[in-house]
């Protein structure tokens, strides 16, 4: 097999195999044998049909093309390793032309882009200081914490926190039309989390259990729904239950609950927390 490879634009080329000689026999008597085993003809067995009854019920093109796809792995490769190619995405395939001799294959290629690099060396940068501060440790404890909490049913006379989770009912109208996505039943909402448009969680702090309340908000100008994005909406709640979130205790039973190697105390994973904070934080500096 011979190659030539020309690079084009935007990181494209095409590499051109010419398959000749004892490879490109073989590659056509591969695919004679897949014909054949895969043709029926009347007084013959599959895959006992002789060689030039198979020819004459195939147009030549038809099993150069088969062949070529048989080879074309093997050119590709050989291709690739010839002139240092280094592909980002899967070449697609063209065959130029094709006799009994040979076939040249043309693969059109994606690699990378060849850079250029411009003056980096001299440059006044400062790496970013590096501190991993208390607060930050106890944030990510806090989060542990979080992770195996309770949520406890209030009081029915006990008002909605932020922080505390409302179990609501919801429908949305605008211009007193209820419009679609803006309605859910039983749905947990935790004031506080800015999972719902901003300004909704804020006007449920103070509700009780079985009130019910208007919540006026103005959609983000940026918001998915192109028909409501920068409109003012009323969103109509029914609160079932109020519920704020017991906090464990943080010992070393918690610490052994998230199963870290070599990490069963308080004081071990406030020290691997810190060292790993440090190391994403030099990472990122």
């Amino acid at each position: 097999m011979t190659s030539t490879w020309t690079l084009k634009e935007n990181s494209t080329g095409e590499l051109e195999v010419t398959v000749e000689g004892e490879a490109w026999k073989k590659a056509q008597k591969k695919a004679l044998n897949y014909a054949k085993s895969h043709m029926n003809l009347k007084g013959f067995r599959q895959g006992q049909i002789p060689d030039a009854l198979v020819k004459k019920q195939l147009s030549s093109k038809a099993l150069y093309d088969m062949a070529s796809e048989e080879v074309a792995n093997e050119a590709l490769s050989e291709g690739i390793k010839e002139h240092n190619i280094e592909l980002v995405a899967r070449p697609t395939l063209d065959v130029k032309e094709a006799d009994d001799e040979k076939a040249v294959l043309v693969f059109t290629c994606t690699v990378l882009p060849e850079v250029t690099l411009g003056e980096y060396k001299g440059l006044d940068i400062k790496k970013a200081d590096v501190e991993v501060t208390e607060e930050d440790v106890e944030n990510e404890v806090k989060r542990v914490q979080d992770r195996y909490a309770d949520w406890v049913v209030r009081e029915d006379d006990d008002a909605a926190q932020l922080g505390d989770q409302v179990v609501i009912d919801f429908v949305g109208t605008k211009d007193g039309v209820a419009f679609e996505g803006g309605s859910g039943e039983n749905y947990p909402l935790e004031l506080g989390s800015g999972s719902f448009i901003p300004g909704f969680e804020e006007q449920l702090v103070g509700v009780k259990k079985g009130e019910e309340k208007d919540v006026e908000v103005t959609f983000p100008e940026n918001y998915q729904a192109a028909e409501l994005a920068g409109q003012p909406a009323t969103f109509h709640c029914t609160v079932h239950e109020v519920k704020y979130k017991d906090l464990p205790e943080l010992n070393d039973e918690l610490i052994k609950k998230l199963k870290i190697e070599n990490v069963e105390t308080v004081d071990a994973y406030k020290e691997k927390v810190k060292t790993d904070s440090t190391a994403q934080k030099e990472r990122e500096a």
